[in-house]
């Protein structure tokens, strides 16, 4: 059951990222956060902030071809994972990315 106001999500203020080609690198003070096209695509959607439906109902104009329920369980498991590691402002709570989302400690070469 869901009761009052959609969550609404943004990128944790502080941080800092770079975009290398096509991915980006989310750096903390501790971790950085690769993440793929389709994951870079998603944190940059969330310099403003937006509820999961906002943020979703964008993914469909931006990837017609694929089906709303891949795009909105990979979403889920985007955020939730952004969220379990700390990148994101807004609600803990738990989300339903089939997308690859690789930590490394080394930070990019290409700017």
């Amino acid at each position: 059951m869901r009761s009052g106001k959609p969550a609404v999500f943004s990128q944790r203020p502080g941080l800092d990222t770079r975009i290398v080609d096509a991915d980006a690198f989310v750096m903390t003070q501790t971790t950085i956060k690769h993440l793929n096209a389709t994951g870079a695509v998603v944190w940059l959607l969330l310099e403003e902030p937006a509820t999961r439906r906002e943020l979703l109902a964008m993914l469909r104009e931006l990837y017609p071809d694929i089906a709303w329920q891949k795009l909105s369980a990979d979403l889920g498991k985007l955020l939730a994972n952004l969220q379990q590691d700390g990148l994101l402002a807004g609600p803990a709570q738990a989300l339903p990315i089939s997308m690859p989302v690789r930590k490394t400690r080394k930070p990019p070469t290409a700017i």
